[in-house]
């Protein structure tokens, strides 16, 4: 669903407090689901799963067509009538998935396209609700939104709010269930139909009555992750019970964490400490992106992969643009953005800069072998280059530079956009 609010994002300018990436897959199989529900009632979807996956897919096909007949280079520029062809696509698929979730899983966590029924993969919190709240905004779904609102404002009379015992991820929780909650709340308070300044006053956008009621679920579910944090480190257990009695029995504190799910925790977590007025929330995450990007490679600068929260050693020496370690990167540069914290930005410049020379392939096209036994030095020799003549990013060991994975995987995708978004361009 939020690859929608991504497309819509880029067309439609509003801004978010987190990126996400989501396969394409996914989208097809909701609206396969969306077909299923058509049986019962439900609109099915104008384009067949099959189409979908052929427009989507990178590199299917080098041009890819538009609803308006015009082709999009994958290279080029992206013309206002094809950009607002693009947005139609993106509203379609997230009706169809919207649609599928709504009738044959709402309020439960999650869709699963297998089945075409609802789980609680997150012990119920409405995981897939709370984190299209922002999106049902800017898709004009006003009914939707305010249901799932009305579901919020219910959950948050509960006698321990939001406490359902289960074991979650305090990353997942914080870029879906956070994101959603905060990014909805932002877009309600500062919407020009609204009255900015005074917090008990109820805003409403068109027909929806916001009465703070986001804010305060995303803070009392941020208080069931707290003590995650309290490890010798600062960096938090990656696993926490969503009690009140803290994080549950004593073998989550074996889990390590990895780079990414420690060191992007700051733009919720750091706008929750705007909108409420404590500080604790912002301090626990900067101190863990900090201690992340503190612990970077004496011979490349890298961080690592993984990481022993209690010990603050590495226990994995690759790391790469992806999985693992991703958006470490992004929520140093939108950290500066939001927070305007010069250290932010050295940090980011300086570690964008090692990961450019160390992870970016020139010429030699490297085998699997060679690249697996780390006889390939990514930063001094050729390696894999796109179709457009841009190197790839690729995995590398932290303590020597050289090639650890001759792959790119998926989710070193938002590479590009990340450097587009600090006016960078080239690398990608």
């Amino acid at each position: 669903l939020a690859l929608c609010a991504i497309c819509l994002h880029i067309t439609n300018a509003p801004t978010n407090t987190r990126t996400r990436n989501y396969g394409v897959v996914g989208a097809a199989a909701a609206e396969q689901c969306a077909a299923f529900g058509s049986a019962r009632g439900s609109a099915r979807p104008k384009q067949p799963v099959r189409e979908w996956i052929r427009w989507s897919m990178p590199g299917f096909q080098s041009k890819r067509k538009t609803s308006s007949g015009k082709h999009v280079t994958r290279n080029g520029t992206v013309a206002l009538d094809d950009a607002a062809a693009l947005r139609a696509e993106a509203l379609h698929t997230f009706h169809a998935s919207w649609t599928a979730y709504k009738e044959l899983a709402y309020p439960m966590d999650a869709l699963d396209p297998s089945t075409c029924s609802g789980q609680n993969e997150y012990g119920g919190l409405a995981m897939t609700a709370l984190d299209s709240l922002d999106m049902l905004l800017l898709a004009d779904r006003a009914h939707d939104f305010d249901e799932v609102s009305q579901h919020v404002e219910r959950r948050n009379s509960e006698g321990t709010p939001w406490a359902n015992g289960y074991r979650v991820n305090v990353f997942e929780v914080t870029i879906r269930a956070l994101g959603g909650l905060l990014s909805a709340h932002a877009m309600l308070v500062h919407n020009e139909k609204s009255t900015v300044g005074q917090k008990t006053t109820p805003r409403q956008l068109n027909s929806i009555l916001y009465t703070q009621q986001h804010a305060e679920a995303a803070r009392h579910i941020t208080d069931l992750l707290v003590p995650a944090f309290n490890t010798p480190t600062g960096i938090p257990l990656p696993w926490v019970y969503l009690a009140e009695q803290g994080t549950g029995d004593a073998s989550l504190r074996r889990n390590p964490a990895c780079a990414a799910g420690a060191g992007s925790l700051l733009l919720e977590w750091a706008y929750l400490s705007h909108v409420t007025g404590d500080g604790r929330y912002r301090t626990y995450a900067r101190r863990a992106l900090g201690a992340i990007a503190n612990r970077v490679s004496t011979t490349t600068g890298l961080p690592g992969n993984t990481i022993d929260l209690n010990t603050g050693q590495w226990m994995r020496d690759d790391t790469g643009p992806g999985a693992g370690v991703d958006s470490f990167y992004e929520y140093l540069l939108k950290g500066y953005l939001m927070l305007g914290e010069p250290g932010l930005l050295r940090a980011f410049a300086n570690r964008h800069a090692n990961a450019t020379r160390w992870m970016s392939a020139s010429d030699v096209a490297a085998d699997d072998t060679a690249a697996s036994n780390g006889s390939v030095n990514a930063s001094n020799s050729e390696a894999f280059v796109s179709t457009h003549g841009v190197p790839w990013l690729m995995d590398v060991s932290v303590s020597t530079g050289r090639v650890s994975g001759p792959w790119v995987g998926s989710l070193a995708g938002f590479w590009p956009a990340m450097r587009a978004h600090a006016g960078l361009g080239g690398i990608g």
